[in-house]
């Protein structure tokens, strides 16, 4: 983790002096993969610390956080922008970095117990990510949410253009009804930890999984037939962008249940899947786009509906029906 945080710490300070643009997307790239050795340790200490029966109600918490950092970040930047250089974003970074290195030190011990620590050779990291791979249950969980992620990227790629562009919504107000999906997402996390221990957790998680594909597919109906207008785009989609705060924690919970020993490259993994299924799905309303609302529409639709196939690589829900916390 610290060199992780402290390689974050560094780029930041090396995007904001950056002379190019090529020089920025180098450190960028360099930023993130330091920023990805932070992301794969947090829920692998989680899985340390926890018993899988308190693991989902932490993960709640700390994907909760996460994820509204995604959602959070463009309308903070945009804010920063009007008044600052954007340099300043960068040095921003490297402020919260430095506060992040300072928790670390002072708050977070060794959580891998000795009995549980592994060496592992470069050689052997194929063969356990191949583990992991060739686990359906887990890659059931890791994928549904990673499908499910990437709907979420398709609307913060696409909704400043369809709220602002379409329906002629003020920067003011955007702020406000991007906001909405936030509050649903807090909401839902708030719901998890509640229905956590009175229902299986993978009963849970299918639920949110299946709530946000119908959330999607109504979407796609009223932008289709042109119903609703900004509300039949808004509502669907605040609805599926709170399902999150039931399928992301949950997801994690369930699939590094089954690596106990080697929860980080589990993590790894999750972590890796679901930006690059973002990434594909913002890169795919790009090439979509068509003028109207109706690309993400689509992608949102599509992730839904491969989030809810994914719950079919679970062999049966004994086990999973089992898990309650």
């Amino acid at each position: 983790m610290f060199p992780g945080i402290i390689g974050f710490i560094a780029t930041s300070f090396l995007a904001a002096m950056t002379k190019d643009a090529t020089q920025l997307i180098v450190i960028r790239v360099l930023q993130a993969v330091s920023a990805g050795a932070i992301m794969v340790i947090i829920p692998a200490i989680i899985r340390d610390v926890f018993p899988k029966e308190q693991a989902a109600k932490v993960l709640s918490s700390i994907l909760l956080i996460m994820t509204m950092g995604s959602l959070i970040a463009p309308l903070l930047g945009g804010q920063m922008l009007k008044y600052l250089d954007w340099r300043s974003l960068f040095i921003f970074l490297a402020v919260i970095g430095i506060l992040s290195l300072l928790l670390a030190l002072t708050r977070i011990k060794e959580t891998l117990t000795d009995e549980n620590r592994l060496v592992i050779p470069l050689t052997q990291l194929a063969t356990n990510y191949l583990t992991v791979i060739r686990n359906r249950e887990a890659m059931g969980s890791i994928l549904s949410y990673a499908f499910f992620f990437g709907g979420m990227f398709a609307f913060v790629t696409a909704s400043p253009f369809v709220y602002m562009e379409l329906f002629n919504v003020s920067p003011e107000k955007y702020g406000f009804l991007y906001g909405a999906n936030i509050l649903a997402m807090a909401i839902a996390n708030i719901i998890n930890i509640r229905l956590i221990g009175n229902f299986p957790l993978f009963s849970v998680f299918r639920s949110g999984s299946v709530l946000g594909a119908v959330a999607a597919f109504a979407g796609l109906f009223n932008v289709w037939f042109d119903l609703g207008g900004l509300a039949g785009i808004m509502i669907p989609t605040v609805v599926y962008i709170g399902c999150m705060g039931l399928v992301g924690p949950n997801s994690n919970a369930l699939a590094l249940a089954h690596f106990p020993k080697s929860a980080g490259t589990a993590n790894a993994l999750a972590g890796t899947l679901r930006f690059t299924f973002g990434g594909i799905a913002a890169g795919l309303v790009g090439l979509l786009h068509d003028g109207t609302a109706m690309p993400m529409a689509i992608v949102m639709a599509l992730c839904g509906c491969l989030s809810m196939l994914s719950l079919l690589l679970f062999k049966s829900t004994k086990t999973t029906s089992a898990l309650h916390v």
